[in-house]
């Protein structure tokens, strides 16, 4: 019996996938990576560093399936470097990051952690070791990009911030903080918090996070759809891709915000 090239590829990724139980996304990226030998398209190596923020719901795999839905004519292969918790110290301390920053990248994003702004220390690490980042990514990516995160959501405090003082006292912080971090390292900013705080705003029917920091699905595809605008530089209007589990009405309505949002700061 003879087998085709394409089956043998598919048995041999099921099999390490085998081996990488309990460690799915090794092995959801390996068996990205053999189905992207048969891919013809040139391919645009991004690296992301981030935290737990930036993992849920597979993000990153949102950007690359949003880039294909809309036939892009490069492949978007992503890794992916980001522990729980992750800080930029830790990121910058940590032996595998400082391995990634030596390869060659076109593109570097980097998500700060969601405590950078809580106390006078970790602002001053948050820009300590951004700059760092920003500046090894640099010599491999052009510009980096650094995303401006959003702010808390009422139950990520204690008292339920009842009047939101605290969230409009961080939000601002983040943005003033982020935008000196990209204007003192040359970064570019992909400013997701300001857009987060529309949708809040404005459709205050969409859940964002799941616990007041992560993201819910919607979060984490909103997420994903800005850095594709920024990325491609294309209307999200041509992208197609929608999680299973995403309510088509949020998915519309949120790729809407992102397209009224690239006519006005893209």
């Amino acid at each position: 019996m003879r087998f085709s090239r394409p089956l043998i590829l598919l048995l041999f990724v099921a099999g390490l996938g085998w081996f990488e139980f309990g460690q799915p996304l090794p092995a959801k990226a390996l068996a990205r990576r053999a189905e992207d030998a048969f891919d013809r398209r040139p391919a645009r190596e991004i690296l992301i560093l981030g935290n737990s923020r930036t993992f849920y719901h597979d993000m990153p795999d949102m950007i690359r399936a949003m880039a294909d839905s809309a036939r892009e004519n490069q492949k978007f292969e992503i890794t992916l470097d980001a522990p729980p918790g992750a800080s930029f110290e830790i990121l910058w301390n940590d032996s595998d990051t400082q391995s990634l920053l030596k390869d060659r990248w076109d593109d570097v994003i980097l998500q700060p952690e969601s405590r950078a702004e809580s106390s006078p220390d970790l602002t001053a690490s948050f820009e300590t070791y951004g700059i760092k980042l920003i500046e090894a990514s640099r010599g491999v990516s052009g510009q980096p990009r650094l995303i401006v995160n959003w702010a808390y959501g009422p139950s990520a405090w204690d008292d339920g911030d009842p009047d939101g003082s605290g969230r409009a006292a961080q939000y601002s912080a983040l943005q003033s903080d982020t935008k000196t971090l990209g204007d003192r390292a040359g970064a570019k900013l992909v400013n997701i918090g300001r857009l987060w705080a529309t949708i809040v705003a404005d459709h205050p029917e969409i859940a964002l996070t799941e616990d007041g920091n992560h993201p819910t699905l919607a979060g984490s595809y909103l997420l994903a759809l800005i850095l594709y605008a920024d990325l491609s530089r294309h209307d999200v209007a041509g992208v197609t891709y929608t999680p299973a589990q995403l309510d088509p009405k949020t998915a519309a309505t949120l790729k809407q915000a992102v397209r009224d949002y690239q006519i006005f700061y893209m």
